[in-house]
Order: C-alpha cells, then structure tokens, then sequence
C-alpha cells in the first residue's frame, strides 16, 4: 500500500512537471532564429574571457571569437595566475589580432576575492561596449553569434541575455548524466521563470552572459559579486533583483562547450558548485538527494518490486513518460537518440554529486578553487549577507 502510494505521487508530478516543460520550453527561442541588426544600428561589444590553466581549449575559443561578424567587436582576454601556457598562447593570439585581442595577466588574487570573479572584474573595468559578455575559456562560437545575441538583446530592451549552451559529449551515458543535470536546472531554474519579470527566479550560464554595460554598473558589477562561488547565477540575481530584465534563448548550433571530458569529469566539475547552490544547506542538499533517488530512481526500481498497481505507474512513467520528456526537449537539446530512457542514471550521478560536494567541502572546511582556499564559513557569510549565488 505504502509503495502504491508512493508510485502514484510520483507519478502525478512527474506529469505535470512534463506538462509545464512542454509549456514553458515554447517560450524558449532558439538564437540562431534572430534576425540580425544592420552594421549601422548594432552596439559595441566587449567579450571577456578570464581563463586558468586552459591551454587545450582557449586557442581555439579566442579565434572562434575573432572570426565574429559582430562589427563593433572588443575583446579582453583574462590570464588568472596559469600554470601553463594559456598566457602565452593569448599573447601569440593576441599580437596577431590587429589589436582587436588585449590580454591582461592577473599574478596575485587580492584578499576577499574569488578567482574568477576578481578576472572577471578586471576585464569589465577595462571595457569600452555598451554591452559585455562574460564567457569562459573553453566555449567555441559560430561566426553569427555575437551579432545575433546583440541583436536579441537589443530588439528585446533587455539588460542580460542568457544563451544555454549545447553541451557536446562523446558516449551516451555521458549525454545521459548531462540530462539529469538538464532536468535539475529546470526543476530548480525553469527558464519560462527567468524570462518573468514578476518573478525573481534568475538564471546564468557561464559559457554566455551577455549584459547591457549600463545596468550591469548600476548593479554594481563584480565588486557585489567578490565571494559568488556560483558566478553566473549570481551575476544572474544580481542583474534581476536590481530591476534588470533578463532574458534567455537556446544556444543549439551557435555556442557549444565540451563541459567535461566525462562522467567523472562532469562530478568534480560540480564539486565546488553543487553544495553552495544549495545555500551550503545540509538538509537542502539531503532533501534534494533524497528528491532525486526518489523521482529518477524509483520508477525503474519499482518496476520489480512491489505490488502490480505500483509496477503499472512505475512502468508508464519509465517506459511512457521518460520517453516523452525526451521528446519534448529534443528541439532544445539537440540530442539525436533518447539520453532520457537512461534518465534514472543521470539522476543517480547528480544525486552522488551532491553528497560528494557536501561531504568534501565539510570535511575540507571550506572550497579550493583555482588554486585558492576559501574558508566555508566566508562563503557563507557572504551568501547569506546578500542571497547571491544560492538556488
């Protein structure tokens, strides 16, 4: 009876959370749909890309970025304290660029400051656009996208657009980890919330933050964002709740990021990540584990355990629903097979990451992030003085 019970709540949200993504998703355009501005009409863009110890992936990054259509085109590279040659290699790139590349190199962190978010800061205080977009290091770009992003955020009057980016994988298991990831950020973050103004959910993506200079200042820019170990939503709050609009467009085909380089890659890659988007909340993160086991978990499990009424909701949401959210984010994610009929095992993996982030950064004390120890109790400090950076 308990397991009946237990189905049928499961199954109930689980339609109608595919019922709001079948909705909502339509509010998402695909950017590669904007009609672009005339030369005449554009605005000046700055492209900052802060970069530590990216030397396989940011030769290529900076000159997809240099064979931009954009006319009005600045960009400032961020070299924050390598240990390899990404220096060097935006040195080369940059000598090369008729000017159009700056580099700058960052040696020292300053006290009270996150590594990416002090690159970042210097980068924007040396810009010159009326728009900035905060990129990272390891992101390629089609040669239409910087135009037509500007073009969206221009037509649209906003004050941040946000481009998600096509995430590339090599095996389907990793494509499968990927969107369970894809199904959390939507439960936590859904996308036709972010475009509402009424509504203070917020949302970013590090590979493509794109703000309008003069609100993204009136905000107060990278200098209310010292300590947001989770950046990109926090730039994201911060841009919202100071009055900007943000909007938020699929990115398939225009910008495109090899996260990680697999399904272990993709766990540490939210080690630092996972349990401070959570608040650094112990019962928030058990609870979110607990959610996860529950929801993507049970109704394979339950296929074989049970009473018959249990197994038949178990079985229409495994071997029905699966299947169907699939389809309805194929448009969205771009992916060609099914990762969703291997829903459970992304959900599993995102489960594992959040324990093993919770248990890391308690027993460490803290979160060691480009090279740096911040003591957990200055992360939360700062989280819970403004609110930034938590989900």
């Amino acid at each position: 009876m308990i397991l009946t019970v237990i189905s049928s709540i499961i199954l109930l949200l689980w339609m109608l959370f595919i019922l709001q993504i079948v909705r909502g998703m339509r509010l998402i355009p695909r950017l590669s749909g904007v009609e672009p501005l005339p030369d005449g009409e554009i605005p000046s863009l700055t492209v900052i890309v802060p970069a530590r110890d990216e030397e396989r992936g940011i030769r290529a990054c900076l000159e997809s970025l240099l064979a931009q259509e954009h006319p009005r085109l600045e960009i400032i590279a961020v070299d924050d304290r390598s240990a390899d040659a990404t220096g060097q290699i935006m040195d080369e790139i940059a000598r090369g660029s008729g000017r159009r590349l700056q580099v700058i190199h960052v040696t020292d962190l300053p006290e009270g400051w996150l590594g990416k978010c002090h690159a970042l800061h210097l980068g924007a205080q040396r810009a010159t656009g009326d728009l900035i977009l905060f990129t990272d290091g390891d992101i390629q770009f089609a040669p239409s996208t910087l135009r037509l992003a500007v073009s969206r955020l221009d037509r649209e009057r906003g004050d941040m657009l946000v481009v998600v980016p096509e995430l590339l994988s090599d095996s389907y298991l990793e494509r499968a980890v990927l969107f369970g990831f894809a199904m959390t950020f939507l439960a936590l973050c859904p996308p036709w919330r972010v475009v509402n103004p009424r509504s203070r959910t917020a949302a970013g993506a590090g590979a493509f933050n794109l703000v309008r200079r003069s609100a993204y200042e009136r905000a107060g820019g990278h200098e209310a964002l010292r300590m947001a170990l989770v950046d990109d939503l926090a730039l994201a709050q911060l841009m919202k709740w100071s009055g900007g609009r943000l909007d938020m467009v699929s990115g398939i085909g225009q910008v495109r990021v090899r996260w990680q380089a697999s399904m272990g890659g993709v766990v540490r890659g939210l080690e630092k990540n996972a349990f401070g988007s959570l608040g650094f909340s112990v019962p928030r993160a058990i609870l979110s584990i607990v959610s996860l086991l529950l929801f993507c978990g049970w109704p394979w499990a339950g296929l074989l355990v049970g009473p018959w009424p249990s197994r038949a909701m178990c079985a229409a949401i495994s071997l029905g629903l699966f299947p169907l959210l699939g389809l309805s984010l194929r448009r969205s994610t771009g992916a060609r097979d099914f990762p969703s009929l291997a829903f459970p095992l992304g959900g599993l993996v995102m489960a594992w990451t959040i324990a093993r982030s919770m248990v890391v950064t308690l027993r460490r004390g803290g979160v060691r992030w480009r090279g740096t120890f911040h003591p957990l109790r200055e992360l939360r400090d700062f989280q819970r003085r403004t609110g930034l950076g938590r989900g």
